[in-house]
């Protein structure tokens, strides 16, 4: 969930929605208050959307919540923690005593 604390038109945010295989940068193309299509993005690519009520290019646009979306500073700072921590080494044992 990003930390902004307004979105408008035109802005770019990524969006993590799981309907995206991976994360991908989207257009803010419309702001409504309807529930379920709160925040419209569009994309460069066909993500198999729709147009956003005929806001966008057909397949190329999703509706999603701001749940979803992370502004490119954000997206930057998460991918960097998820690097360092894929990049961790943790030791291994044959045997750990529980108690």
């Amino acid at each position: 969930m990003t930390l902004a604390t307004s979105v408008n038109k035109g802005d770019e945010f990524w969006c993590t929605h799981r309907r995206l295989p991976k994360p991908m940068l989207g257009v803010v193309i419309a702001l409504t208050d309807q529930p379920g299509k709160l925040i419209g993005l569009e994309f460069k690519d066909n993500v198999k959307g729709h147009s956003c009520d005929g806001r966008g290019a057909n397949g190329h646009c999703l509706w999603v919540a701001p749940e979803h979306i992370l502004t490119p500073v954000e997206f930057k700072e998460r991918e960097e923690t998820l690097s360092v921590a894929r990049a961790m080494k943790y030791k291994e044992f044959d045997k750990i005593e529980i108690k």
